[in-house]
């Protein structure tokens, strides 16, 4: 990609179309790799949250449960 950009022979050279062509493709796998690592660090910082909940919910039904027994 760099060698296109940089030929010596101006008529050679690639136009900003010919290096738009040449860098969507590798630009766009790069961005969707971006957005599928963000996706899920989303997921598990959801998945860990929901499982902070659960354990501080049972935790609080077991203590109740203890007090009502006493």
């Amino acid at each position: 990609m760099v060698d296109a950009c940089l030929e010596k022979d101006h008529r050679q050279r690639a136009d900003i179309i010919g290096i738009s062509s040449l860098i969507t493709e590798r630009f766009m796998l790069c961005l969707d790799d971006l957005l599928r690592a963000h996706a899920s660090k989303a997921k598990s910082d959801t998945s860990k949250s929901l499982q902070k909940q659960r354990e501080t919910t049972a935790s609080s039904t077991n203590s109740t449960n203890t007090q009502k027994l006493t």
